[in-house]
C-alpha cells in the first residue's frame, strides 16, 4: 500500500473550490500499488479512499481519481529501475533489478504526471511544468518503509515536493497567465537517492526565463499554479506577468516551501497584468524607437486593403501575407491587397501636383508618388503638414476604426527611417537570447499549419520569453543575419508572440502589377524621403538586413504600422 499526502493530487483537484486541506503530513489518499507482478495484496488499487484527517472523521472531500496515464517512476541503487502507470486508479507495472543492495529501499518519484514526460540523461531525469493551463503537474517522493527482499508488499507515504499557490488576478481577460521569473524545472539524480536523505536528488532551477502559463481566471478572479521552492523574489526581479492583450510586473514571491498550500492571507499574490492597456489591433510588446525612450507598439499584422468596399485592416495573424495576389491590384479588384507604392493612403491631399495617391496606384513614375502636391525638390515626409498621406490616418476596421483628427494627429503612422534603424541597431532590450545580449532581432522561419514563412522576429523591450532553445523554438544568430537559422513551431511563434515579439514576413515586392522575391525577401517603407525618385525603406533577406535601404516610390512594398505606447 502506498499512502498519498493531503497536498498530492487531492489538493489539485480541490483547490479551485478554496476548501482548506488538513494540515501537510496528514494520511489523505490511500492507494494500493503493484511494485511486481506479484507483489498485490488481492484490491490492485482499484479503490481510492479519502480520509484528509487521517482518523475517519468527516471532512467535505469527494473521491479523488488518479488519471490514466500518470507515471510513478521508481529508483533502486542509484539508477531508474522501472515505471508503474496508472490504470483505473491503480499503478503498476515492472522493476528491473537484477543486483539485491541489503538494506536498499526502493524510491518512488511521481514526476508530473500525465502530460509532463521527464527527459532522461544518465541517472538524471528533468522534468518542464512551464505548462499549466490544462493539466496541473504533480511532484511527489517517498522511499519505500520496508528495504527492498524480493517480491512483497511494500509501503510509503508520497510527499509533494512543489506547492499549490493561490493568484488573486485582476485582469480582466479570459486568455491563459503567464508569469516569469520562477523555478520551473525538476531535476532528479537517481544516483542521490538515500534511505535517510530527504532531498532525494532534488533540485530545482529556471528554463525559458522562469516562464510558466497559468490557466485563465476563474469566475472568482482566481487562478491557481503548481510552484517549486525557491528563495523569495522581490518584485520585478527578472520576472513579469503577461497575458493577450496586457503586459506588466510580476508581483513580489514569496520564499517557496514544498508540500505547502499557500492559499489566504498574506500568502495570496495579488497578480495585475493589466498596468496598461494596449490598444485594439497592437501586439502586447513595447519597443523604444529613438534616445530619447519613446516607445510604440506594432500593429497584429501587415496592413491590407480591398478597393472593391474601400477597406481597410490588418493581417489577422503576424505571418500573413498576400504575396502574388497582389498583381491583380486594380480599382475594381474585389480581394486583399498589401503591397503599396509610397504615401498611398487614399487620401488627396494637396493637389494638384500628386496623381498617384489611391491604394491600387501602379504608375511607373516615382515622381508621381507625391503625396502632398509641393514643387520640387518633393521633400515631404509621410507625416509632415497634415499627415494624412502616412497610410495610418485611416479608420482600420480591427485597429480602432477611427481615422486621423483635423488637427492631423494619428493613432497608427509609418515609423520613420531613424526610427527604424534605431529599432535594429542601437535598442537596448537588456535581454539576452541565445548568447546574445540586448537581443533585438533574428532572421526566422515559422512553421504554420502545412507552410513555412521566412522573415524577421523582433524581440520587444524588457523580452521575458525563452532565451534559449527549446520546445518548438530553435534559435539562430541574433542581431545578425542566419539565412533564417531561427526556427519555430507554430506553438513556438504562439509563445513567442505573447511575450509580445513582433514578426515581419518577407512578403515581397511589387512592381506596376509584377510581383517578385515573395518569401524571400522583405521590402516595409518607412515615412522618409530620400530624393525625388525614392524613399526610404527597411529591407532584408536571408543575408542582409538593411534598416535603411530605399526604393523608387512607385514599388509596392509592406506596411507596418505603430502607434504610442503611452
Amino acid at each position: 500500500m502506498i499512502v498519498m499526502a493531503g497536498l498530492l493530487l487531492l489538493g489539485l483537484a480541490q483547490c479551485k473550490k478554496e476548501q482548506t486541506p488538513a494540515s501537510t503530513g496528514t494520511e489523505g489518499v490511500r492507494i494500493t500499488l503493484n511494485v511486481g507482478p506479484s507483489a498485490g495484496s488481492g484490491t490492485n488499487g482499484s479503490r481510492v479512499v479519502v480520509d484528509p484527517t487521517g482518523n475517519g472523521g468527516d471532512f467535505n472531500y469527494a473521491t479523488v481519481d488518479y488519471e490514466n496515464g500518470d507515471i510513478i517512476y521508481v529508483g533502486y541503487n542509484g539508477a531508474c529501475v522501472g515505471l508503474l502507470t496508472c490504470q483505473d486508479n491503480a499503478f503498476s507495472g515492472e522493476v528491473n533489478i537484477t543486483e539485491t543492495v541489503a538494506g536498499e529501499h526502493l524510491h518512488f518519484y511521481l514526476l508530473g504526471g500525465k502530460g509532463f514526460t521527464p527527459q532522461f540523461d544518465g541517472n538524471t531525469a528533468t522534468v518542464n511544468i512551464s505548462e499549466q493551463a490544462t493539466n496541473y503537474p504533480v511532484i511527489s517522493y517517498a522511499p519505500s518503509k520496508e528495504a527492498y527482499n524480493g517480491a512483497g508488499s511494500y509501503t510509503a507515504k508520497l510527499m509533494n515536493k512543489c506547492s499549490i499557490m493561490k493568484f488573486n488576478v485582476t485582469t480582466p481577460s479570459t486568455a491563459a497567465i503567464c508569469i516569469t521569473g520562477m523555478n520551473n524545472t525538476v531535476t532528479v539524480d537517481f544516483s542521490k537517492a538515500t534511505n535517510d536523505n530527504e532531498d532525494n536528488g532534488f533540485s530545482y532551477s529556471q528554463a525559458d526565463n522562469g516562464l510558466i502559463t497559468m490557466p485563465a481566471k476563474d469566475e472568482n478572479n482566481v487562478t491557481w499554479t503548481i510552484v517549486l521552492p525557491q528563495d523569495e523574489l522581490a518584485a520585478g526581479e527578472e520576472g513579469s506577468a503577461y497575458t493577450e492583450g496586457y503586459t506588466g510586473t510580476r508581483p513580489l514571491i514569496r520564499a517557496i516551501e514544498s508540500n505547502k498550500f499557500y492559499h489566504e492571507g498574506d500568502d495570496v499574490i495579488a497578480l495585475t497584468v493589466n498596468t496598461a492597456a494596449v490598444p485594439e489591433g497592437a501586439i502586447n510588446g513595447k519597443f523604444t524607437i529613438n534616445g530619447g525612450g519613446d516607445q510604440v507598439y506594432f500593429s497584429k499584422g501587415n496592413l491590407q486593403y480591398q478597393a472593391s468596399t474601400s477597406t481597410w485592416q490588418f493581417a489577422t495573424n503576424q505571418y500573413d501575407y498576400i504575396g502574388s495576389a497582389n498583381s491583380n491590384i486594380s480599382q475594381d479588384y474585389s480581394g486583399w491587397i498589401d503591397l503599396f507604392g509610397w504615401g498611398t493612403s487614399g487620401i488627396n491631399d494637396y493637389l494638384p501636383i500628386a496623381t498617384c495617391w489611391q491604394p491600387w496606384s501602379t504608375s511607373n513614375i516615382a515622381g508621381d508618388y507625391n503625396p502632398y502636391g509641393c514643387t520640387f525638390p518633393y521633400t515631404n515626409n509621410l507625416n509632415s503638414e497634415s499627415g494624412k498621406a502616412d497610410w495610418g490616418y485611416n479608420a482600420i476596421s480591427n485597429g480602432g476604426n477611427q481615422a486621423g483628427d483635423i488637427s492631423g494627429r494619428i493613432a497608427w503612422r509609418t515609423l520613420t527611417n531613424a526610427e527604424w534603424d534605431y529599432l535594429f541597431s542601437s535598442r537596448q532590450t537588456g535581454k539576452t537570447v541565445n548568447g546574445t545580449s540586448n537581443a533585438r532581432y533574428t532572421e526566422a522561419t515559422i512553421n504554420t499549419d502545412g507552410s513555412s514563412v521566412n522573415g524577421i522576429i523582433l524581440f520587444p523591450d524588457g523580452y521575458s520569453g525563452p532565451s534559449s532553445s527549446t520546445d518548438g523554438i530553435t534559435f539562430g544568430a541574433i542581431n545578425n543575419t542566419s539565412a533564417w537559422g531561427t526556427n519555430c513551431t507554430l506553438a513556438g511563434w504562439q509563445t513567442l508572440e505573447a511575450a509580445g515579439c513582433v514578426f515581419l514576413p518577407a512578403a515581397g515586392n511589387r512592381s506596376e502589377t509584377s510581383v517578385h522575391s515573395v518569401g524571400s525577401n522583405g521590402y516595409y517603407w518607412s515615412s522618409t524621403y530620400r530624393n525625388p525618385n525614392t524613399a526610404y525603406s527597411l529591407v532584408f533577406s536571408s543575408n542582409s538586413v538593411l534598416p535603411q535601404s530605399d526604393g523608387r516610390r512607385n514599388w509596392g512594398r509592406s506596411v507596418r504600422l505603430a502607434c504610442p505606447a503611452e
